[in-house]
């Protein structure tokens, strides 16, 4: 970002901080949009997803399914971010995406048995039998 910003104020002539801090607005403006925008586009995305699958596995599997592929998702991500930090020098030689993603299972076990406990309940309950 400061990079960025060093660019901004050396493409505009010399003095003309208004400029450039104008440039810069309307590039964090455009930026936001764009997220905004990508976000909604996901969101159709699942939506779509979601509809489609409903018909074939069901009620139930289908937000544990899209659920699981969006989860699946955030630890690519987490995994992406870890790696670049680790590039960049930041982290030690020690910790990779490994540590981290061990770290991350250690600091959310209460989240992950909670939602594994809720997902035995689910296959024991009347909802996973078939209806005849």
């Amino acid at each position: 970002m400061l990079e960025l910003l060093s660019s901004l104020l050396r493409r505009g002539p010399a003095g003309s901080l208004h400029a450039a801090s104008r440039r810069m607005g309307l590039i964090l403006f455009y930026a936001i949009l764009a997220a905004i925008v990508a976000i909604a586009a996901l969101g159709c995305a699942i939506a779509a997803i979601w509809l489609a699958l409903l018909p074939a596995i069901g009620p139930v599997w289908t937000p544990l399914l899209i659920a699981a592929a969006l989860a699946g998702i955030a630890a690519i991500l987490v995994l992406l971010i870890a790696s670049h930090r680790r590039s960049r020098g930041r982290r030690s030689d020690g910790e990779g995406p490994a540590t981290l993603s061990s770290a991350i299972l250690r600091d959310h076990k209460s989240s992950l048995l909670l939602g594994a406990a809720l997902v035995g309940m689910l296959a024991g309950s009347d909802l996973m039998r078939p209806r005849r």
